[in-house]
C-alpha cells in the first residue's frame, strides 16, 4: 500500500475545527440536527465530514497506473479504476454538491502528482457554465486550487481552457464517435504563452476523448509543449 501522506493528513481533512471552539454546539446539532456522512449518509458526530468506514476506504487506496491511447498526451496517470471509493467521492463532490469534499480531492491529486514525480504547469478542465450554476462552482478547477492552497503551494495552475457551446455531458453519450465529436467541440483556448510542461487534470476518463481533445488545442498554441494527463479514476480495465 502506498503510505505516502501529504500534509495535513485525510483525518485531520475530516475535522471539523469549528467544534472544537465550541463543543457544545457539536451537542446541540447531533440533538436537533444530526451529521451525516457526505458519501455514504450514515450518521456520525457533527465534528466529522466523512464516517471512518469511508475514510479507512479511501486510505487504503493506492496510486494505481498509467494509460496511453492518445496521440497529443506522452502518458495518462490516474489514481484508480471506477469501481474505486474515489468514484463515490467524486459523485458526492459534484453532484451532492458539497463543495467541501473537494479538499480530500486535493489531497489525492497532490498524492497522485507527488507519487509519479509529476511537475508541470496545471491546466484544469473546466466545468461548463450551466454546471457551474447549478452546483455553484467548477469542480477540477476548485480541486486544483485547493491542492495548490493546502498542499503544493509550488503548483502553477493555468486556466487557458473554456467550455463553449450546448452543455451535453460526455457520460450521456455511448458511441465513442459521437463522444469524440462532443469533446472536439466543447472547448476553445484562450491566448497564452504555452509552458514546456504541462499536466492536464480531469476528475474521471472513460474514453480519454475530452483530454486528447484539450491537449490537442494546446499542441496548436505551442507544438513543443510536454503534455501528461492525471485523472483520478478511470473507466475501464
Amino acid at each position: 500500500m502506498f503510505v505516502q501522506e501529504a500534509t495535513p493528513s485525510l483525518n485531520e481533512l475530516n475535522h471539523r475545527k469549528l467544534f472544537d471552539k465550541a463543543p457544545y454546539i457539536g451537542a446541540l446539532f447531533d440533538l436537533f440536527l444530526p451529521n451525516h456522512c457526505l458519501i455514504c449518509a450514515q450518521t456520525l458526530e457533527a465534528g466529522k465530514i466523512l464516517c471512518e468506514t469511508c475514510l479507512n476506504k479511501l486510505q487504503a487506496l493506492t496510486p494505481t497506473g498509467t494509460y496511453k491511447n492518445s496521440s497529443s498526451i506522452e502518458k495518462i496517470y490516474f489514481y484508480d479504476y471506477y469501481d474505486s471509493p474515489l468514484t463515490e467521492l467524486i459523485k458526492s463532490y459534484k453532484y451532492g454538491p458539497h463543495k467541501s469534499l473537494e479538499r480530500f480531492l486535493a489531497y489525492f491529486l497532490s498524492l497522485l502528482l507527488s507519487y509519479w514525480e509529476l511537475n508541470g504547469t496545471i491546466i484544469p478542465v473546466p466545468s461548463h457554465i450551466a454546471s457551474i450554476r447549478s452546483r455553484g462552482f467548477s469542480s477540477v478547477e476548485n480541486i486544483v486550487e485547493c491542492c495548490r492552497k493546502t498542499f503544493r503551494q509550488d503548483l502553477e495552475m493555468l486556466p487557458i481552457i473554456r467550455r463553449k457551446g450546448n452543455y451535453i455531458p460526455q457520460a450521456s453519450l455511448a458511441d465513442q464517435n459521437l463522444r469524440k465529436e462532443n469533446a472536439k467541440q466543447s472547448y476553445i483556448i484562450v491566448e497564452s504563452e504555452i509552458p514546456e510542461q504541462i499536466i492536464i487534470v480531469d476528475d474521471i476518463m472513460t474514453s480519454g476523448n475530452t483530454l486528447e481533445a484539450v491537449a490537442s488545442l494546446i499542441k496548436s498554441k505551442g507544438t513543443d509543449c510536454q503534455i501528461t494527463g492525471v485523472v483520478f479514476v478511470k473507466r475501464g480495465r
